[in-house]
């Protein structure tokens, strides 16, 4: 069985399975080797809840692009005081940084989509794949609806942007009221910035409250057109 036979027959297996059944098989598989990216959206305190219930050697990491809102490092200190979670947080290359805001200025973001994806590959791109070598498995909490981007996604799959190990997206198929409905039910604390009118949490300067009729994801770099991604999910 070649490797993306090997996908298909997971993805087969897995197709109408509760998201807790993918995450388990992940940390079956791969134990330590596997990690979940945590930005602290809805979608993110699902998969973490679901971590907790299970006996899981899945690591849980922050990519802190050193833009993050301050609501969001108070968020994350109290999920870790309460929840007893021991985040890896990864940083910029400070060298790498310091260069391009030199080069570029500070907000450098905001004069083209061009400058913008260079801000975010040294603040979130170049970390993550760092990280990622030498992993087997990475959880995320994408979801078809959120952009077109995402449409065709699927549970499993092979990341070959970073390094071609395996992309696990346990709730790709939930709309976002499925979500609002498990947070619900389980009373798991949601991010402050969602009472603000936020519908998607990134970096501050990038991210802005959405107004009533707006596409959930209209937040993100509001000032650009077409493709909104920052490049970790972008698939090659």
């Amino acid at each position: 069985m070649d490797t993306e036979q090997e996908l298909d027959h997971i993805n087969r297996r897995f197709q109408n399975s509760d998201p807790l059944d993918r995450i388990q098989y992940v940390s079956d598989l791969y134990g330590s080797k596997a990690v979940f990216a945590c930005s602290f959206q809805k979608e993110d305190m699902v998969i973490l809840h679901m971590l907790k219930s299970i006996n899981s050697k899945i690591n849980v990491f922050i990519l802190d692009t050193g833009r993050l809102h301050e609501e969001t490092y108070s968020f994350m200190d109290m999920i870790s005081e309460e929840w007893g979670i021991n985040f890896t947080v990864l940083y910029p290359d400070a060298e790498s940084l310091s260069d391009l805001i030199s080069r570029r200025g500070i907000n450098l973001f905001y004069r083209s989509k061009e400058e913008r994806h260079m801000c975010c590959k040294i603040r979130k791109v170049d970390p993550l794949r760092k990280y990622l070598a030498g992993k087997s498995a990475w959880i995320t909490g994408i979801r078809r609806s959120q952009t077109g981007a995402r449409e065709d996604s699927q549970a499993f799959e092979w990341d070959h942007a970073n390094g071609g190990l395996m992309k696990v997206n346990p709730i790709i198929e939930w709309k976002r009221e499925t979500v609002d409905s498990y947070i619900q039910s389980n009373k798991i604390p949601v991010h402050p910035l969602y009472s603000m009118g936020y519908m998607s949490i990134g970096c501050a300067p990038c991210t802005r409250a959405v107004s009533t009729g707006e596409d959930e994801r209209a937040g993100r770099w509001w000032w650009e057109s077409g493709l909104k991604e920052c490049g970790i999910h972008l698939r090659r």
